[in-house]
């Protein structure tokens, strides 16, 4: 069998044309579309900066405070931002605390909940509110990450 020039050359454009579709990388998954303060305010899971978090160590609410409930600070280096997080629990409140802002959040049975950012050079703090008698205790101010 004998293979014409135009058959051989329409195989090769077709394998050429499909090729680089099946050899390319795969998309980046929640890419970050924040940095710094840029990120102030917005969510880490929509902005992809949850992704590569880190839970700053000694910023946890002090044990023994509520319950079992507790707050602690996280940090995305990717991002160069912090948020506060706490664990499940029914309404119990939580707070970013910063040297500009507050963001607060309240804690529900379905998991962790999270508040907005902020970047990670403002100076920052988590605090935890009690349910019963809605008096709030905070840890220590920081700047920066881990």
């Amino acid at each position: 069998m004998r293979v014409s020039r135009a058959a051989l050359a329409l195989v090769l454009a077709t394998a050429t044309a499909l090729l680089p579709p099946l050899l390319a990388p795969a998309p980046a998954v929640a890419a970050e579309t924040c940095h710094g303060n840029a990120c102030d305010g917005l969510s880490p899971k929509a902005t992809g900066c949850a992704a590569d978090a880190q839970t700053i160590p000694g910023t946890a609410v002090p044990p023994g405070h509520a319950e079992a409930v507790h707050a602690w600070l996280r940090y995305s280096k990717k991002c160069h931002a912090v948020w506060a997080q706490a664990d499940q629990s029914n309404g119990w409140g939580f707070r970013l605390q910063t040297s500009k802002v507050s963001y607060d959040g309240t804690t529900v049975m379905s998991g962790p909940t999270y508040t907005a950012m902020s970047g990670a050079d403002q100076r920052h703090r988590v605090g935890l509110q009690d349910a019963g008698d809605g008096q709030w205790t905070y840890g220590a101010w920081r700047t920066g990450g881990v």
